[in-house]
């Protein structure tokens, strides 16, 4: 009880003009409290404010009474400080994770030649050997591909070479025009690569049957073998 009266005489007092100071001659207005908060006042009383407590901890909260036009003005500044702040902190953070893409593109390329990052792997058709739907649940949903034994060529490596092909994409933001028939560099696509007995297979599977269809076609519009139904 004693918190809510003295609250009252608070609010009573600020709007009777207690708070208000004098330069000159001209009175200061008080300042409005901020929106939501019924016990921040522009410069309210010292004594009620320390009176008005809970739990021995104060819960009102006042400023000095400064200048208002100059308060105004100076919030607009602040305001427009504040924006340039964020802009500048927008920048920096693209710039962070520009430079991020840029050396997840540099570790995943470093051991493919720049001979092989001009074109994907799908681009050697003549050791591609067999294309077929990825059927899930007796629906398409992408596209096996199998590559004929090839000297060099393993698991490991053409999982480095997709990597580094979906790596320089996240830096140039789009999929360049020689890698367009790449089903790997596909949104949401999902790459699963074995080998067994020489035979390299690149499965992409995607979330949605009508991207299926579109990975399939990718490949099969190349391959030297078309899929079977």
């Amino acid at each position: 009880m004693r918190s809510t009266v003295a609250a009252w005489l608070v609010v009573g007092y600020a709007l009777s003009g207690g708070c208000s100071g004098v330069v000159g001659e001209a009175p200061i207005p008080m300042v409005p409290p901020p929106p939501g908060n019924a016990y921040a006042f522009a410069c309210g009383d010292t004594v009620l404010n320390d009176q008005l407590t809970t739990g021995g901890a104060r819960v009102t909260s006042w400023m000095p009474c400064w200048n208002v036009e100059e308060e105004r003005r100076q919030h607009a500044i602040d305001l427009e400080l504040a924006a340039e702040d964020h802009a500048h902190e927008a920048a920096a953070t693209a710039d962070r994770v520009a430079q991020a893409l840029v050396d997840r593109e540099a570790a995943a390329c470093a051991r493919v030649p720049l001979a092989e990052r001009e074109h994907s792997p799908f681009a050697h058709r003549r050791e591609i050997s067999d294309v077929k739907p990825q059927v899930v649940d007796g629906v398409v949903h992408g596209v096996v591909v199998r590559f004929a034994p090839v000297r060099g060529l393993t698991a490991a490596w053409m999982e480095q070479d997709i990597a580094c092909h979906q790596a320089h994409v996240a830096v140039v933001g789009h999929v360049p025009a020689g890698l367009a028939d790449d089903p790997t560099l596909m949104p949401d696509a999902e790459v699963h690569v074995v080998a067994k007995r020489g035979v390299v297979t690149v499965t992409v599977t995607e979330r949605s049957p009508a991207e299926g269809e579109r990975a399939l076609a990718l490949m099969q519009k190349h391959a030297p073998q078309t899929a079977t139904r």
